[in-house]
């Protein structure tokens, strides 16, 4: 399986101006991520921030671009918390 980490947002003016709903964020990253910066990751917080989304995050020290088994297991109890 293939994991992904990615934090970036392409277009945030088109995003905003699209905004339909604001479901509960978790946003995950790795600080030495050479892939998607983690400039990327601060950017999309602070839009989420911005526009007022309930936002959780977590940047995970000496992670690349990928999802560490910590990740796995915040996501998943964010997923038990907040869809189920």
């Amino acid at each position: 399986m293939q994991e992904h980490n990615s934090s970036k947002i392409i277009n945030t003016k088109h995003l905003s101006n699209n905004i339909i709903s604001r479901p509960v964020i978790y946003l995950m990253h790795g600080d030495p991520d050479s892939v998607v910066p983690l400039k990327s990751f601060l950017e999309a917080k602070e839009f989420f921030k911005n526009n007022s989304y309930e936002i959780q995050s977590k940047i995970f020290n000496n992670c690349e671009h990928r999802i560490p088994q910590e990740g796995s297991s915040l996501g998943l109890n964010f997923v038990k918390k907040n869809l189920c």
